[in-house]
């Protein structure tokens, strides 16, 4: 951690509490500077509550935060080492905030994100460098504020074949139906899926045109990347796609990433990679490649899952119900997902039921797909 000293100055009019204040913050290898500053400001909206909650009984202090989970990042505690208040910044989890109930009288959040923006920078620079830069990029984006559509179409002269920014207004999470919109508005043969958190590797496309086959979709998988780790990368020039085995192997020895088997690089001509062809469990639109005619004879996407989940599934089934068939893109065409909170899932019971409804059918096409789309965009 790097040490650094603040003076403070504190003049709240609302309450009542007029103090200079001397601070010492640790900054975390993973804290940007923006956090540490909402640590800071959040020092100053609170400090007024160690004589409300205390009688002046107690101490306001930066607790160790990132480094270790059982701590706030911010917390007031009286003389007898009783939390009064708890306070954390950014976007935690559900269940270190459940245990910081359990342990407080009173827990805040202070909530701040330009998480998308990065997320966004690091996945385009991935792009960039990509082995074959023969590619047109389509950015599928479901209803991003004005300040990352403006980092994105920053990038609209980097690419030779072409660059698109597909956006449509923040209604909820809608993946099926801007992925739709963005297929709309490509004519390539070949289409290469992926979300805005995963870092490519620098021979993705290349790998995932090295596997394509008549009648194939090809699945990929991921590598999941810490909270911690994902902020050092988010905050510092790290490069992911040049990193040497040795780098990797403390990487998973300090829990930096999840797995490291998918680094591992196989022969594009295996023949285990056809060996599941009806295989749809696990298969995810965060690394899934199929030709656009095989797309478009299945509709699309169904647009009906609105809500985090199982979109791509209704996918998969419905291009195995084709005729197209199962490769694997594994140990060829990982990628590495920055970690985020969980997304809302308070519509997965409906998505679920939809799925189910799937399942007892024998349909191949969607009903509110690309054609509806289409129909939809030209209205």
């Amino acid at each position: 951690s790097t040490i650094y000293k603040a003076a403070l100055s504190i003049a709240d009019i609302d309450h009542g509490y007029y103090a200079d204040h001397a601070l010492t913050l640790a900054r975390h290898p993973s804290e940007t500077a923006e956090r540490m500053m909402i640590r800071i400001l959040a020092y100053a909206i609170n400090a007024f509550e160690v004589q409300a909650r205390c009688q002046g009984d107690g101490h306001i202090a930066f607790g160790a935060g990132l480094s270790d989970p059982d701590e706030a990042d911010l917390w007031i505690k009286d003389f007898q080492g009783n939390v009064r208040l708890w306070i954390d910044v950014g976007q935690p989890e559900d269940k270190p905030i459940a245990r910081a109930c359990q342990r407080a009288e009173l827990v805040r959040v202070y909530c701040f994100s330009q998480a998308a923006a990065l997320w966004f920078k690091r996945v385009l620079d991935a792009y960039c460098l990509q082995s074959d830069p023969n590619f047109e990029l389509i950015v599928a984006d479901d209803g991003s504020t004005q300040p990352t559509r403006d980092l994105v179409e920053g990038y609209r002269t980097g690419f030779r074949y072409g660059f698109q920014h597909v956006w449509h207004d923040d209604r909820g999470f809608r993946a099926a139906a801007i992925r739709n919109r963005a297929c709309l508005a490509t004519e390539a043969d070949y289409i290469v899926f992926t979300d805005g958190d995963c870092i490519p590797g620098r021979d993705f496309i290349a790998a995932h045109k090295s596997l394509a086959a008549a009648d194939r979709f090809v699945a990929g998988n991921r590598i999941l990347l810490s909270e911690k780790f994902t902020q050092r990368v988010l905050a510092e020039p790290i490069h992911l796609q040049s990193w040497s085995w040795q780098s990797w192997l403390l990487a998973r020895w300090r829990g930096d990433i999840n797995r490291m088997l998918p680094l591992i690089r196989l022969s594009r001509g295996s023949a285990w990679r056809d060996l599941q062809p009806m295989r749809w469990k696990g298969v995810k639109t965060c690394n899934l490649a199929l030709w656009r005619k095989d797309l478009l004879a299945v509709n699309g996407f169904e647009e009906s899952y609105e809500g985090w989940g199982l979109e791509d599934t209704d996918l998969v089934i419905r291009l195995l119900r084709n005729g197209q068939k199962h490769r694997s893109g594994r140990f060829l065409t990982s990628l590495f997902h920055l970690w985020h909170p969980e997304n809302d899932r308070s519509r997965l019971k409906q998505n679920q039921m939809l799925l189910d409804q799937l399942l007892k059918a024998t349909s191949t096409r969607a009903q509110r797909g690309l054609e509806q789309s289409a129909v939809s965009a030209s209205s």
